[in-house]
């Protein structure tokens, strides 16, 4: 920088009828020169010195000794000007801006836009506004626009409740344990927040997404669709658990079409019956197999990723484990070859063959699209061509028509059956559950490291059930 002295000061010493008008010392004179340091609160504040811009706090720069005019600018504020004495070797000050801001409180609905002044404002609670004359204008789709004039005087709190005439209805949340964390939002809308039990009040009709989460348990999403004049209640237990995965989906049962055309043991297609199950909504992620195994053996490490380098004898043992810590009947009984499967039991268990095929078809839409959920795999999967060499965390794609992710990709998936090819006669099954015995496990679905045509719906996998691989996991299912 330099400042308007250094030429004030040659102009100064220019000539001796300069020095005799202005009356200053003689030619031995020097001018000392001092380190400025200057603050403000807050900081970020404009700094000028005799009309010269100095820059903004916190600032420091080299200035002459003496009596100086110095002025301190902040929006919002009002200026703070005086007489500073800044002397050598260094001068230090610090000035604090007077808050005269009024605060305005707006409350309205969560999905109204407001203006202040014709700009849109998205916080509008405790808003600082110097004092003033000020239009705000309350917006919402459908409805009448608020309008309306406020004064704000120096220091003001003003509250202003402007609520368009839009259809309302209120939901009832009763929680527990008592510190749940409750949220409602609609999509693209702030959210509506309380911890523990509360009635939200006067919401505007619409759909809903309603989550209950708590530290240390199964967080609880659903959604709720808000009628004009009417309560939805609503009585939520959270169970312990980890926070990420543990949602599942009822599958209705119905009947489908089975296999394709895509490889030999896809054929024949053939028409199965399904009763109704349980699907998880996510792959099962490290966090839940932490919870109930207490350990981690994936290769790729994180809560929300799904886990990897498990066998099928592992992921029975957690199907079980996790039955017990929830109080449900196990489904598994027995070691080695010679485990078998009670799929009358409440339990958690592997799904069949059959079952993870219909959930990945969509149910009883029987979509059939080439991958769960699209015909473009780029929108539901993660596989070879966009996986950047490693898992990504469950449901970070597109689900398909019931709302289930990653059917076709980031982890292959362990079903319960025996690997065999469909039996020639097949035309009407129902449950099929594969044969009573073999030495390969069905694996559905691609994975990170396969090419789309391995993550067909259809297409079929196996491995020796001993195996674990980094791109191998599973979900689980229940029975209704």
């Amino acid at each position: 920088m330099k400042p308007m002295f250094l030429i004030l000061m040659s102009v100064m010493f220019a000539s001796s009828s300069a020095q005799d008008s202005l009356k200053v010392p003689s030619a031995g004179f020097k001018v000392k020169i001092a380190k400025v340091f200057i603050s403000s609160q807050p900081e970020g504040a404009e700094v000028f010195i005799a009309d010269e811009e100095i820059g903004k706090t916190p600032v420091e720069f080299d200035y002459p000794s003496g009596r100086h005019q110095i002025s301190l600018s902040f929006k919002g504020f009002p200026d703070i000007e005086e007489t500073i004495i800044i002397k050598a070797p260094e001068t230090r000050k610090r000035y604090t801006f007077e808050d005269t801001r009024a605060t305005l409180n707006l409350t309205t609905f969560k999905k109204a836009r407001v203006y202040i002044n014709n700009e849109i404002e998205k916080d509008y609670e405790n808003i600082k506004l110097s004092p003033g004359e000020y239009h705000i204008k309350i917006e919402m789709d459908s409805v009448k626009t608020l309008d309306k004039t406020v004064s704000l005087a120096e220091k003001e709190i003003k509250t202003l409740m402007m609520y368009p005439d839009f259809p309302t209805g209120t939901v009832q949340v009763s929680a527990n344990p008592d510190s749940v964390t409750i949220e409602l939002w609609e999509q693209g809308v702030d959210k509506y927040t309380a911890v523990g039990s509360k009635t939200f009040s006067s919401l505007p009709v619409g759909k809903y997404r309603l989550k209950a989460s708590k530290k240390g348990h199964k967080s609880h999403t659903e959604d709720i669709i808000i009628q004009k004049g009417k309560a939805e209640k609503r009585k939520i237990n959270l169970k312990r658990g980890p926070d990420i995965g543990g949602e599942y989906v009822l599958v209705e049962g119905g009947a489908f079409m089975m296999g394709g055309d895509g490889c030999s043991d896809e054929k024949p297609v053939h028409r199965v019956n399904v009763n109704s199950f349980y699907m998880s909504r996510y792959e099962t992620t490290q966090a839940e197999w932490n919870f109930v195994m207490g350990n981690n053996p994936s290769e790729f490490t994180n809560d929300s990723l799904p886990v990897e380098n498990v066998s099928w004898f592992d992921a029975v043992k957690f199907c079980n484990r996790l039955s017990e810590t929830e109080g449900l009947q196990k489904c598994y009984m027995g070691s080695g070859n010679d485990i078998s499967c009670n799929f009358s039991a409440n339990g958690y268990r592997l799904p069949t063959e059959a079952e993870w095929e219909y959930a990945a078809a969509g149910g009883k839409n029987d979509i059939k699209s080439i991958f769960s959920g699209s015909n473009n795999i780029k929108e539901v999967a993660v596989f070879e061509g966009n996986c950047k060499d490693s898992t990504r965390a469950v449901g970070s794609l597109k689900p398909n028509e019931l709302g289930i992710y990653d059917m076709t990709g980031n982890v292959s998936e362990w079903c319960w059956d025996w690997y065999d090819v469909y039996p020639a006669e097949a035309k009407n099954r129902s449950n099929p559950s594969g044969p009573n015995k073999g030495f390969l496990r069905v694996i559905r679905g691609g994975s990170w490291y396969n090419y789309d045509k391995c993550s067909r719906i259809c297409c079929r996998n196996l491995y020796n059930p001993n195996d674990t691989y980094f791109y191998l996991g599973f979900r689980v299912a229940r029975s209704k």
